[in-house]
């Protein structure tokens, strides 16, 4: 199907335990497609053990035919990422993000301030994973029986730059300053413990809505739409799938293990069940997978005063947190 990807992991086992109930709570909710198949969708935070052991348990006990992703086939090497992190995070220098500007653009700048941002927020809860883990372990989970995966989520970079050409050119300086400038230190406790809870995407973006309001639309309502979508999709090619073509020690019933962020799941429940016509929804995803142009002016305004303008005021900040540290 588009904008999926199955991986039929190697040498599946005979399973060791039954097949149980899942258990419902706050972070897994069940599911019923039309075509009768069984869906558990596993809410995650991506940096919580708590949500890798969701994820793990979910796929241990239901077994299911397909474990789904919210990750795309750029971001596939994650599914190989150890659960505990091996080292820290690198430090976000100049240099790199020089060179990352360099190589890819404003949606280069914008993966690695993210994934520090995301990296330093797990730093300070004390929290030692690496986020996004709950996927690989998922995955993992899955290869032991030789479940299929499913990679659902929209391509990374699409995502990153339909967010980026949303903003006007002040926004784009705001949401650097800000996420560099993002000062963990002065959290409460009640604070971390609802970020222990919580998607710390969703968190973030939830934050800089009010001064910039054009960023929820694609980094959270257009991929929910996407990933109801290929859920969707995906629940119709299992219910018509042969026996034959389905892993042999999979569940009996055909079922499906969705693993999302915390964000994606009210979105995808709301509209579970509205009816679902293949033809818009294509056009509706033709539509959220393309990428905007930019505007000639701003790119370069972008290119040689907002970027470096940025990087040189966020590498002044990390300096200091290292010296304070």
């Amino acid at each position: 199907m588009d904008a999926q990807h199955d991986i039929h992991p190697q040498a599946p086992q005979e399973p060791e335990i039954q097949v149980t109930t899942v258990e419902e709570k706050d972070t897994i909710r069940k599911l019923v497609s039309p075509e009768g198949v069984n869906v558990y969708l596993v809410g995650s935070a991506h940096i919580s053990f708590n949500s890798v052991e969701d994820a793990q348990k979910t796929v241990r006990v239901a077994r299911p035919h397909i474990v789904f992703l919210e990750v795309c086939a750029r971001r596939q090497a994650i599914l190989s990422l150890p659960i505990k992190r091996a080292e820290p995070p690198p430090n976000v220098d100049m240099a790199l993000l020089m060179q990352e500007f360099k190589q890819r653009g404003a949606v280069g700048v914008m993966s690695m301030v993210l994934a520090s941002t995301t990296s330093t927020m797990a730093e300070t809860l004390g929290i030692d994973i690496t986020p996004g883990t709950e996927f690989a372990a998922a995955a993992q989970e899955a290869k032991q029986y030789g479940g299929m995966l499913v990679l659902g989520d929209r391509d990374v970079n699409v995502t990153l730059l339909r967010a980026w050409r949303s903003m006007t050119t002040w926004e784009q300086l705001k949401l650097l300053y800000e996420l560099l400038f993002k000062d963990m230190s002065g959290m409460s406790s009640d604070d971390v413990e609802r970020l222990k809870n919580s998607d710390v995407i969703t968190e973030m973006v939830t934050e800089l809505t009010e001064e910039m309001p054009n960023l929820v639309e694609p980094l959270i309502h257009e991929r929910d739409r996407y990933l109801l979508y290929n859920l969707r999709m995906t629940c119709m090619q299992l219910a018509q799938a042969a026996p034959k073509d389905l892993p042999p020690y999979a569940n009996k019933e055909k079922t499906v293990v969705a693993v999302v962020g915390m964000g994606h799941v009210s979105g995808i429940v709301k509209d579970w069940n509205i009816p679902f016509d293949k033809q818009s929804w294509q056009q509706d995803l033709k539509r959220i997978s393309t990428i905007p142009p930019g505007q000639s002016w701003a790119s370069v305004i972008l290119k040689f005063v907002v970027a470096p303008s940025a990087i040189v005021i966020g590498s002044v900040v990390l300096v200091r947190r290292a010296i304070k540290r």
